[in-house]
Formats: structure tokens, C-alpha cells, sequence
């Protein structure tokens, strides 16, 4: 079980504040990461798409933002296609 809190930023006109800090869980480290895509995607997708409202990884947690970057850099555009579409 992987467990870790991140924060959900709002956006209001020109400021972006953090709202709320929530923790998430999930079976594997990637599977956590794919959550985060998948929300994040939603927001976007059911909003206006400039809405900036998104959710992130602790500021102090910089190993995991790299390892999130590194997991999607690695997805591929076709697993990507068809995580958005799925979403």
C-alpha cells in the first residue's frame, strides 16, 4: 500500500492558494501516480480548461515529483492517448 497527502490548489482570478490537503492511497507507487493523472485530467476536462485548480505532491516532496515525472516521461504518447481517453 502506497500512501502520501497531497494538496489541492485553487485557482481564483490571478491567485492560485492551496485549499486543502488530502490523503490518498493506492496499491502501488504507479498506481498513485495514475490517480494523479486521471484527477488532474478530470478537473481539466469538466472545468473550463484554463482553470488552473489542480492537485500536487507535498512542496517538500521533490523525490516524488521527479519520480512522477520520470513515470510519465516514460509512458509513451500511446499509453497516454488512451489513459485521456479511458479518464
Amino acid at each position: 500500500m502506497f500512501k502520501r497527502e497531497v494538496q489541492f490548489w485553487k485557482e481564483s482570478s490571478w491567485c492560485a492558494s492551496k485549499d486543502h490537503t488530502e490523503t490518498w492511497r493506492a496499491e502501488t507507487k504507479e498506481d498513485f501516480f495514475l490517480k494523479m493523472l486521471v484527477e488532474n485530467n478530470r478537473i481539466q476536462k469538466n472545468f473550463d480548461n484554463s482553470n488552473g485548480d489542480c492537485y500536487t505532491f507535498l512542496e517538500d516532496d521533490y523525490k516524488l515529483q521527479d519520480e512522477y515525472d520520470e513515470w510519465w516521461r516514460n509512458l509513451g504518447e500511446e499509453k497516454r492517448e488512451e489513459i485521456f481517453a479511458n479518464a
